[in-house]
């Protein structure tokens, strides 16, 4: 039965800190959900070891406060303007039941207990901001979005004869840009060269005498982790703002290219490394679910 009911609470914590924020536009992390939903055992944990003396409640009024505290967490799962609402009740819970223990527990130990109730209600709180900014991100994910948006600037560059390499202001068609030249040309954003942990590399060939040119775009990670997951920072209550303080790059493991032929490869190559277009011929095509 003790093992039922851990496997319950762990499931509906998984369901609270991480099922439920991954629906919502702008949610917070695990660990902001976890520390916030911990005020509640913590709340009684502190109550019972204080030996508090509590007097009946009516029926009404017990559930109205649990349909409340209900409310408050799935607020705080939908993250967004509407957390606001969730954030000052659990605000008010923690800091009325701290003061309840200090004032009505047995013993000088109230004190304490009744301090680390608001103290870990104001540490919950301030993690749970913080996690709003640092929700685990896939990097994998925003470097085939930024190689697909590279291809489709590099098309726009050969079709309008964006560039004029003899200064005859007379564009020249069939000619791919470098990376510089598509910023440049405003058809993709600085930002896109590295973020989220990737870095865009971008070579331009071909045969001239044909009057032909090629292009060839690579993403490798910055910092390459075997696990290409979440770090378990995520998970642990206070994480976020260790993050903030201390931020770390997102974890990634493939290597992604893409070249004229709009066919986007990857490989894990088990490091962070310049690539060839050669060498990534022989590579696997990228799912199309993974790649956007």
């Amino acid at each position: 039965m003790r093992r039922n009911l851990i496997i319950a609470c762990w499931l509906l914590w998984f369901l609270l800190a991480g099922a439920l924020p991954a629906y919502a536009n702008n949610p917070p992390a695990p660990d902001g959900m976890f520390g916030m939903i911990l005020i509640f055992p913590v709340v009684l944990v502190a109550w019972r070891l204080a030996r508090v003396q509590t007097a009946a409640k009516g029926r009404k009024l017990r559930a109205s406060n649990w349909l409340l505290l209900t409310l408050s967490v799935l607020t705080l799962a939908a993250g967004d303007e509407i957390c606001i609402f969730g954030l000052f009740y659990l605000l008010i819970y923690g800091i009325h039941r701290g003061i309840q223990v200090a004032q009505r527990g047995q013993g000088k130990k109230r004190l304490a207990l009744g301090g680390a109730i608001i103290l870990f209600t104001l540490f919950g709180l301030s993690n749970y901001m913080m996690s709003m900014d640092h929700y685990p991100r896939y990097p994998e994910s925003y470097a085939l979005s930024n190689l697909r948006d590279i291809a489709t600037a590099e098309e726009t560059f050969r079709s309008k004869s964006t560039l004029d390499q003899n200064k005859n202001h007379v564009g020249e068609y069939g000619k791919y840009g470098t990376l510089d030249q598509l910023v440049q040309a405003g058809l993709i954003g600085q930002e896109q060269v590295t973020r989220w942990n990737y870095r865009i590399v971008v070579v331009v060939s071909g045969d001239p005498a044909r009057d032909e040119k090629e292009f060839f775009a690579y993403a490798s990670p910055v910092k390459y982790s075997p696990s290409g997951g979440w770090g378990i920072r995520y998970f642990v209550p206070g994480g976020s703002i260790v993050d903030a303080l201390h931020p770390t790059p997102p974890l990634a493991r493939h290597t992604f290219a893409i070249d004229e032929s709009g066919v986007l490869r990857q490989a894990d190559l088990g490091t962070s490394r310049p690539v060839t277009r050669g060498e990534t011929r022989k590579w696997e095509e990228t799912p199309k679910r993974q790649g956007l």
